[in-house]
């Protein structure tokens, strides 16, 4: 008899905790149909801005086509939300979390309000300076919304109407959607192909996964060891399940990388544990438009040319939480950095003369263009060196 009263209160919780579990939800309303709308928007440092308003307060969101659902982060204080439960979020290297939900208030954009939508709570992956107080995710446009961002005019346009950019010229392709954002084919060398997330919310034009490169470094008919700059053990990606696992990182220089019928040329990127995915350095060379009806893609390069030489600087360094330090998580050994000292496991004590207890006081300092500055570092040994570089 004990048993099946214990068998019957472990159910009873096992479906209390179902029932918690939010699932994704394209429930909410828009004020409005029928209407194309554009909205300003800012484009700083590689992120696209959008002023979203709560009542008589804006808040600045990123908008983030590789979040499939809206985020308000855990210091960012809007009124009237209401807790729905709990669901599973998906991070950018893989880590699945359970995280809080709630409903938000009406959400307005440009002149549309948003009622009933739901967002995850989340905490912030640095706690550095920071200009912006959530993210719009891809569920505004798997609601049915079409979507164009344009950095060069400074515009992201929401319509209802499913052809409203469909006379528009441009780049056309299909996208697959997989936990509910969107992937595009490319092909970063030779004739191997592979799925990218069409990441808005990642600052660089393109980063490919490790495996995958392993797979298309041996699909690949035509020899890429020149694209290879060099190959380096260490880690970079940070996300909300932490700092992604120390493992092989090889630094490229494509020639070519294949974006529909498009190219960027000469594009300098690295492979990381995470998905490939191109970011929303691709919106400085063409505006985006999304059409979630036929999960079309399209790329309407700002030249009107079919392809765009980038000749971006290969990353150098990257810096990780460690224990709340900042730490060298990867270096390239080509690098003015490396050259002048650094080393993967060093931890920066103090820039200029000044402490550097967190990670968060590195992500406040702001380095000068061209000026050496002076750090002080620790290695993984526990010595102390001082080394001056630019940075």
């Amino acid at each position: 008899m004990r048993k099946q009263i214990t068998l019957a209160i472990l159910l009873l919780l096992g479906l209390t905790c179902e029932a918690q579990l939010s699932r994704y939800n394209l429930h909410f309303t828009l004020s409005k149909t029928d209407f194309a709308d554009t909205i300003s928007i800012r484009y700083e440092r590689g992120q696209v801005i959008v002023p979203v308003r709560f009542a008589d307060n804006t808040y600045h969101f990123l908008f983030d086509t590789g979040a499939s659902q809206t985020t308000v982060f855990d210091d960012t204080p809007i009124d009237g939300m209401k807790p729905v439960g709990v669901t599973v979020s998906h991070d950018a290297l893989s880590v699945r979390d359970t995280v809080r939900k709630v409903s938000l208030p009406p959400m307005t954009l440009g002149s549309v309000t948003f009622s009933g939508c739901q967002a995850v709570i989340q905490r912030r992956v640095s706690q550095g300076r920071h200009s912006i107080d959530g993210i719009l995710g891809f569920d505004l446009i798997c609601k049915g919304l079409n979507a164009k961002i344009d950095i060069q005019r400074k515009q992201l346009i929401f319509s209802d109407r499913p052809d409203y950019f469909e006379r528009e010229p441009g780049v056309t392709m299909k996208y697959s959607l997989d936990l509910h954002v969107p992937y595009v084919q490319v092909s970063p060398f030779g004739k191997y192909c592979e799925w990218a997330l069409f990441d808005t919310g990642s600052r660089q034009l393109y980063v490919m996964n490790k495996k995958s490169f392993d797979k298309g470094q041996k699909k690949a008919k035509a020899d890429i060891s020149s694209q290879i700059e060099g190959r380096s053990i260490g880690r970079s990606a940070i996300s909300h399940g932490g700092v992604e696992q120390r493992a092989e990182v090889v630094f490229l220089s494509l020639r070519r990388l294949q974006f529909g019928s498009f190219a960027f040329c000469d594009v300098h990127t690295r492979t990381t544990q995470g998905g490939s995915h191109l970011g929303a350095k691709v919106l400085e060379y063409g505006s985006v438009t999304f059409n979630p009806k036929r999960r079309q893609l399209r790329y309407q390069p700002y030249t009107g040319q079919d392809s765009a030489v980038v000749s971006n600087k290969q990353m150098e360094k990257s810096i990780v939480p460690v224990d709340n330090r900042p730490v060298v998580g990867l270096i390239w050994e080509k690098s003015t950095p490396y050259n002048a000292g650094f080393r993967e496991g060093d931890t920066i004590m103090m820039i200029d003369g000044k402490s550097i207890p967190t990670f968060a006081d590195y992500l406040r300092f702001r380095p000068i263009i061209n000026q050496v500055h002076i750090f002080v570092v620790r290695d993984a040994k526990g010595n102390l060196k001082k080394i001056e570089t630019v940075w």
